[in-house]
């Protein structure tokens, strides 16, 4: 239930270029199940020969530690484009904990 802000995704072309999710079923942006195999997470940006697009929103609580994959695809004005895989993981377990006696 953290707050995503700030993953930001960069691609560069001599003409306009949009970033959207590919996946099928769409599992950054989607929110079939979430958490199970969705994130319901917001891919937000402009358009532009260096475009910048956020990842942003609330993350998932899954009950277990879960990695979600994804595909994202920059298209420019002539059709070309690039898909590129990522992934991110939720951990729900305590990291650096203490124990008292």
């Amino acid at each position: 239930g953290s707050t995503i802000s700030g993953l930001n995704v960069v691609a560069t072309s001599d003409s306009n270029v949009t970033i959207t999710e590919v996946t099928s079923p769409l599992t950054l942006t989607g929110n079939t199940d979430t958490p199970a195999s969705t994130m319901n997470l917001t891919l937000s940006g402009t358009p532009g020969t260096t475009a910048t697009y956020t990842i942003s929103g609330t993350a998932p609580t899954p009950t277990n530690d879960t990695t979600y994959n994804f595909t994202l695809r920059a298209t420019d004005v002539e059709g070309q484009t690039a898909d590129r895989a990522f992934s991110i993981t939720i951990s729900t377990g305590i990291n650096n904990s203490g124990q008292f006696n």
